[in-house]
């Protein structure tokens, strides 16, 4: 059986779920600031991938920032991947009817690059 973690933006901020291995968390945001954050990593993705040459130890690195964020506090990301089993889908949601710049950003954000120790999670075995 495959496990499956959301991460869908809403009105209050994130919602962090995977119930197959129980794991619910709800994060605020700062709508500004990470707007921001979301625009910042898209643009150094877009960079990374329009220049030419291999970049894997930077989109590595951007992987792994991601992660460190989406992960927080609470340490979401890792309760997941310790208890779920493989495969492991994660999907990004905003509301149908939410066009707000912070949905776009966030769904504009390169999740795909998601690592951890050194490798992307769409790596894993």
């Amino acid at each position: 059986m495959s496990a499956t973690a959301t991460v869908s933006l809403g009105s209050h901020g994130l919602a962090l779920r995977c119930h197959l291995v129980e794991v619910r968390e709800d994060r605020p945001l700062n709508e500004a600031e990470d707007v921001g954050r979301f625009e910042s990593w898209r643009s150094r993705h877009q960079t990374l991938a329009r220049a030419g040459r291999p970049a894997s130890t930077e989109l590595l690195a951007l992987g792994e920032e991601l992660y460190d964020w989406l992960n927080g506090a609470d340490q979401f990301l890792h309760r997941v991947l310790e208890g779920a089993p493989a495969p492991l889908l994660v999907e990004f949601a905003v509301a149908k009817q939410d066009n707000s710049a912070l949905a776009r950003a966030f769904l504009d954000a390169p999740w795909e690059l998601l690592a951890s120790g050194g490798r992307h999670l769409a790596l894993a075995d």
